[in-house]
């Protein structure tokens, strides 16, 4: 769910910030790349940027935010949550806040509940027994200003004037802590091909959609595949809607696609003279 023009506050019942719950073994956040690596991206082009947790609590909210050089994205355009927040009764994508937390920089920020404290179904609080999980990706683009490529930006803390800085709260409904965090990098890759397989409707996830996407464009009913790269030998093809990875693109990547979906067959691959760059 996106949020525009209005804003969300949240109160835990006489809550006061305070670092991480555990000293030695604080619960953190790392936004991007797990491995250190930069987020690759290019021009005008989906931009995936991943947020991964490591806690040993039960955290029941969370206020999940960082900043960029304003400039680079153009826009922020939803969340993909993953176990257990694709379980939780809210997800608020907020609008960048642009010029926070200095100028020059753009926060960007969503804003998650769970309902933990009625009868089932009740929605699973985030406890990952100190291992690093991935919560959330933000699918973001961007920006078509070809003088970004070759540029790599680091991230860092975002914040937000209303809701504050990245914070959780736990399961009790009254604590509230500041997680540590680790801010990744991106890079604006020339020459690359940014997609991911089966991704025909190029929105940064791949299920159902996609497959359907693909069936309207070959009936002459709909748009066409937003992601196309140039293949070597094969020429420019439809990377992500080539979903079988035979570089090239028709009615037996619908049927290869379907196959998946319903468990029948392996998942989507691509051509190997243009291998996806999407994280």
């Amino acid at each position: 769910m996106r949020l525009s023009g209005m804003t969300i506050v949240v109160f835990f019942a006489a809550s006061v910030l305070a670092n991480a719950e555990d000293p030695g073994l604080p619960d953190s956040v790392c936004f991007g790349n797990l491995d250190g690596g930069p987020v690759i991206s290019t021009v005008n082009s989906i931009l995936i940027f991943p947020v991964w947790v490591k806690t040993d609590d039960s955290v029941a909210f969370a206020v999940i935010s960082f900043a960029a050089l304003s400039g680079y994205i153009s826009s922020s355009d939803y969340i993909n949550p993953f176990y257990p927040l694709n379980l939780w009764d809210e997800d608020f994508l907020l609008d960048p806040i642009p010029d926070y937390p200095q100028p020059g920089y753009t926060t960007y920020e969503f804003i998650a509940w769970a309902n933990t404290h009625v009868d089932p179904p009740f929605n699973p609080p985030i406890m990952t027994n100190y291992e690093w999980v991935k919560i959330a990706e933000f699918i973001m683009h961007a920006s078509a200003d070809s003088a970004i490529l070759g540029d790599t930006i680091a991230t860092t803390a975002g914040f937000d004037p209303v809701n504050g800085p990245l914070h959780f709260g736990l399961s009790d409904g009254f604590t509230e802590f500041l997680p540590d965090a680790v801010y990744g990098s991106i890079f604006f890759a020339p020459d690359v091909c940014v997609f991911l397989p089966g991704d025909a409707n190029g929105n940064g996830i791949y299920n159902g959609v996609d497959a359907t996407y693909s069936i309207n464009y070959l009936k002459g009913l709909g748009n066409e595949p937003p992601c196309s790269c140039d293949c070597g030998l094969f020429g420019p093809i439809y990377s992500a809607a080539d979903a079988n990875g035979s570089c090239s693109f028709n009615g037996v990547d619908v049927t290869y696609s379907i196959n998946y979906l319903k468990g029948y067959g392996p998942a989507p691959t691509s051509c190997a003279e243009c291998q996806p760059v999407y994280r």
